[in-house]
């Protein structure tokens, strides 16, 4: 883990961001054999709280990045892994529905992935 040690206020729902964190950390886990390594970590600017998923695991092929979000799209990968084929989606969902964005990089099969999302950064008026 790569987080702050002072709290990180957003604009959000807090079961619905945990439940878009956990998605993204039950698939690096999914996707990373034993031995590797799934980090996350959250920093912030003057807007946004950015959270990284980041894993060491199977990665994700050029022409697959494009469509991740989409539900129930194939996507060949060299392992099995059970799932509904909805998670991403769900995910994606969750933190847009929050004013905030999400996108993944990966440099092709066996690199490993990164997810990345975004929040609004809850501000002093506001909390007040």
């Amino acid at each position: 883990m790569n987080i702050p040690n002072r709290p990180l206020t957003v604009k959000a729902d807090r079961t619905r961001i945990a439940q878009a964190i956990v998605n993204l950390l039950n698939n690096a886990s999914k996707f990373t054999p034993e031995g590797g390594r799934v980090i996350i970590s959250a920093a912030e600017d003057t807007e946004v709280i950015q959270v990284q998923v980041s894993d060491t695991g199977i990665g994700i092929r050029g022409e697959d990045l494009g469509k991740i979000f989409e539900p129930f799209t194939y996507i060949r990968k060299p392992i099995q892994a059970e799932g509904t084929g909805l998670g991403l989606n769900i995910t994606k969902g969750l933190v847009e529905a929050h004013g905030g964005q999400i996108w993944v990089e990966s440099t092709g099969e066996g690199e490993g992935a990164t997810f990345t999302f975004t929040l609004p950064r809850l501000t002093r008026n506001e909390a007040s």
